[in-house]
């Protein structure tokens, strides 16, 4: 099992590597990380995808290990360990799939780890399945991407056809469809780039806006754009002043 180490305290650190190399697994680790602008400078050379786990003490020496993945998101699993219990929830949000507060004991860390191979099992019985969902969209779609929501123990297909706005609130992307959002596991970056720029619109950082749901554009302060839409959850969208002659001459394709 490849892992990669993220703690700023030499004993911490390797009270963690005593407890694993204990459990009697195979573990090999891939790298250890100090501090944010080391996991910076780390993932400029290499990837968090190369691991199979990693280990993360949340407050470092110059901030807080989420920085690092909300600057390079992962779908990594992740096990914060941390003396602070008021990062739990935030953790969740940075595929945290469990989270032990110091001092943790032996038990704490094979639980743990006994919780990755059970969500790893989970995985792999539902790849076929997902593969098969995304084959049958992309054959049924070449204009309109389709999009894979995870909730609950729930795979939801999206066509980007039926989606009225792309979104972040609380650095998560949402789909918002049918008035109804559903998580996504993409940046909104990466969504934007798969979308067929005719239909859809990057308005600001937080939106990307479905032409067809438009209902009217009004001036709004400092050059800005206020674009009602035909929604209940995001009734209006701001585009940005950089944005708005861009916008403009989108709306005249």
């Amino acid at each position: 099992m490849k892992i990669i180490l993220i703690e700023d305290e030499k004993l911490a650190l390797n009270k963690i590597k005593r407890l694993l190399s204990s459990l009697g697994e195979d573990f090999r680790i891939l790298a250890e990380i100090s501090s944010v602008e080391e996991g910076f400078q780390f993932l400029e050379s290499s990837s968090f995808r190369d691991a199979d786990l990693i280990f993360s003490d949340i407050q470092l020496s110059d901030g807080l290990s989420f920085q690092i993945f909300e600057k390079h998101p992962t779908d990594t699993p992740i096990v914060f360990t941390t003396a602070y219990d008021q990062y739990a929830l935030k953790a969740i949000r940075v595929s945290g799939i469990d989270y032990l507060l110091k001092p943790f004991a032996k038990e704490d860390l094979k639980a743990a780890v006994e919780k990755y191979k059970s969500f790893k099992k989970r995985l792999s019985h539902q790849q076929e399945s997902i593969l098969e969902l995304l084959d049958h969209f992309q054959k049924s779609s070449t204009e309109f991407p389709n999009f894979i929501s995870y909730f609950k123990n729930q795979i939801i297909p999206i066509s980007s056809k039926d989606v009225s706005c792309f979104f972040i609130k609380d650095q998560l992307s949402f789909a918002l469809h049918a008035s109804q959002k559903s998580p996504l596991n993409e940046t909104l970056d990466a969504i934007e780039r798969r979308l067929p720029k005719r239909h859809f619109f990057r308005a600001n950082r937080q939106h990307i806006i479905r032409r067809e749901y438009i209902q009217n554009i009004e001036n709004y302060f400092n050059g800005k754009l206020l674009v009602k839409m035909e929604s209940v959850l995001i009734p209006s969208v701001i585009v940005s002043k950089e944005k708005s002659s861009l916008f403009k001459k989108w709306l005249e394709l």
